[in-house]
């Protein structure tokens, strides 16, 4: 097999708008209990935009999986939307998926029904 890289704006991450680049704490200070699954992001984008968002990715990427594996890299709001997506789920779900920098998860199916097969495994064996 080739591969083919590919570069596709609807990974981009989320458009925190005019909270770019400011902390949660700091936000806090003006919207109390702010976050960014159910706070205003003025300027940004919503959950269900960015949810709209990684339906597109879903629908590019389905094609590609009846021919094979499909490695996808982004960011890590975007990609926790993107599971949920996947399963289904309303965007604001991804609240509930951490992943790390460098993770490794990796979506598919348990017969038809779409699944998380491994969820936010390290990059790299830690050393002992």
């Amino acid at each position: 097999r080739v591969a083919r890289f590919e570069h596709w704006d609807d990974l981009a991450e989320w458009n925190y708008g005019e909270f770019e680049g400011i902390t949660t704490p700091d936000i806090r200070r003006s919207v109390p209990g702010w976050t960014v699954w159910s706070g205003p992001t003025p300027g940004g984008e919503t959950p269900a935009q960015v949810g709209s968002r990684a339906d597109r990715v879903i629908g590019r990427v389905l094609p590609y999986l009846e021919r094979g594996d499909v490695a996808l890299v982004g960011h890590g709001h975007m990609l926790r939307v993107l599971v949920v997506r996947w399963l289904e789920l309303d965007p604001a779900f991804g609240a509930r998926f951490v992943l790390d920098a460098g993770g490794l998860s990796i979506l598919g199916h348990e017969h038809e029904t779409r699944a998380v097969l491994r969820l936010n495994e390290p990059a790299l064996n830690e050393p002992a």
